[in-house]
């Protein structure tokens, strides 16, 4: 759960370009922080739903949510592995905020 709603962290989000290449969003919180990667998703990202692993080497990736195959650009597998296992571990929470981020509001 985030310490702050979503409209306040939305307000100081800033605009940041998805590594498909096929959008500018706007950027969102930090879901996963590891020594050498951190999983990111943005507000009101394109489908289909995924998430985006960033290194500390400035390499970028994006992974389909549901079944986690690699959708876009390239990283080192060492720096990937762990953000994988805590994916495939925390499936139902990456989709829940791939629903509050991204999806349009009824």
């Amino acid at each position: 759960m985030l310490d702050k709603p979503l409209r306040q962290i939305k307000a100081n989000a800033t605009e940041t370009t998805c590594q498909c290449t096929l959008c500018t969003t706007i950027s969102g919180p930090i879901l996963k922080s590891f020594n050498r990667r951190r999983i990111e998703m943005y507000f009101d990202d394109h489908p289909p739903p995924h998430f985006h692993v960033i290194t500390r080497k400035n390499q970028r990736m994006a992974a389909i949510i549901d079944n986690l195959i690699i959708w876009a650009g390239d990283a080192d597998p060492r720096d990937t592995a762990k953000a994988f296992s805590w994916a495939r571990e925390n499936r139902t929470e990456r989709r829940s905020r791939w629903q509050e981020y991204s999806e349009q509001e009824s």
